[in-house]
């Protein structure tokens, strides 16, 4: 009796159960994700100074935006980049160092995922110098001035050395170069052209930081020439030069009216600040050895320079006259012809604007009859060159 009781007992709360529930049972309850972060791309045995590009992995519902957020160790330190790009940073030279970065990612719906990961930046290596810009150029007659600047990353001391690989018959003068600790210019060379030709020149620029391979710049141009007036001597110099720098300067004969036999005795007076270097004079072409005579040379001094007086010397008793395209001996050289007479050296030792000074006491001139005559002009001319 007692079981037949209790059986009547659940059927009647089985009854008001499913008469509760509109006579169904529950259905199944669906619970939708958002994406998930399945895996994150983080660089591998990468230096300070190199590019990477970090990437994220998905699964789920598309993702719409993404959020990066880096603790160090990279530059920009924020995106909302799929895949961001940036530079990767590590303030040692010595030790790598350990960041994170943190990714979010979400859908449309606004549910989303967030994962960190760690990454390793090798030491910052030593980076090469640079050249910043194009290595410039300005030219006026005779003169040509280039101008560059360089950076270092690194602050190192940076050699900067200049050479000329065409057009070196160019005089090349260097301001003082200090590259280094953040001093990288801008640097300023000057090329002089000492002849009334049109020069073209190759100019190589080499940065040396003693860590890395040299870096090389080469800059081509041209330097015009001077502009000479007919019948007229000429002393060229560079216009500017530094303290203990040896430079040359130049005597030139532009188209004599008449032909040319020689050139009486030559004075040069020098200031204190300079020196010459007595073993540099040369008689006709630049570049000759010391007291040769170029071509043909039918009148010469006797090889002799005589210091007269203090920051005074002279050349000889008389001074050939070398100008090409020379005339055969003993017809002198042609009317009309331009060319060198003879150059030399000075070291430039104290700073300021300095003046050399040019004399010649005639020139002798051979005469269509065979007889010679004499101009005695007494020419004196100065030539300003500033030492820095």
């Amino acid at each position: 009796m007692r079981s037949l009781i209790g059986l009547i007992t659940f059927v009647v709360v089985l009854s008001l159960l499913v008469g509760g529930c509109g006579n169904k049972l529950p259905g199944p309850v669906t619970l939708q994700l958002g994406p998930r972060i399945t895996g994150i791309t983080v660089p591998v045995d990468l230096n300070a100074g190199a590019t990477f590009t970090f990437g994220v992995t998905t699964s789920g519902p598309p993702v719409v935006t993404y959020s990066w957020e880096f603790d160090g160790g990279a530059a920009p330190n924020t995106s909302t980049a799929v895949s961001p790009t940036v530079t990767l940073i590590n303030p040692s030279t010595t030790d790598s160092a350990t960041y994170t970065v943190t990714v979010m990612v979400t859908d449309a719906d606004n549910r989303s995922d967030t994962e960190t990961a760690e990454y390793t930046v090798g030491r910052t290596l030593n980076q090469s110098p640079s050249f910043v810009g194009a290595i410039g150029f300005a030219a006026a007659v005779n003169v040509g001035t280039v101008t560059f600047t360089i950076a270092d990353p690194d602050d190192d001391d940076v050699a900067v050395t200049l050479e000329l690989t065409a057009g070196t018959d160019l005089d090349l003068d260097v301001t003082a170069i200090d590259a280094g600790a953040g001093n990288y210019g801008p640097f300023e060379a000057t090329l002089t052209n000492m002849t009334p030709d049109d020069i073209d020149f190759t100019l190589l620029i080499t940065l040396d930081d003693d860590v890395n391979d040299p870096v090389t710049g080469e800059l081509v141009d041209t330097v015009p020439g001077l502009s000479l007036i007919a019948d007229a001597i000429y002393m060229f110099a560079p216009a500017s030069v530094n303290v203990g720098d040896t430079f040359k300067v130049v005597v030139y004969a532009s188209a004599p009216v008449n032909t040319v036999g020689y050139i009486d005795s030559i004075e040069i007076v020098y200031p204190a600040g300079f020196a010459p270097v007595t073993t540099s004079w040369n008689l006709g072409a630049v570049g000759g050895d010391t007291w040769a005579k170029d071509g043909n040379f039918w009148a010469a001094s006797t090889d002799t320079l005589f210091e007269v007086a203090t920051n005074l010397f002279f050349l000889g008793d008389t001074v050939a006259v070398n100008m090409s395209p020379m005339g055969a001996s003993p017809a002198g050289v042609a009317a009309g012809t331009t060319g060198p007479l003879f150059s030399f050296d000075f070291t430039a030792n104290a700073a300021g604007v300095q003046t050399l000074s040019f004399v010649h006491g005639g020139t002798h001139y051979l005469l269509t009859d065979g007889a010679t005559t004499a101009y005695f002009d007494g020419g004196e001319f100065g030539l300003d060159v500033t030492v820095n």
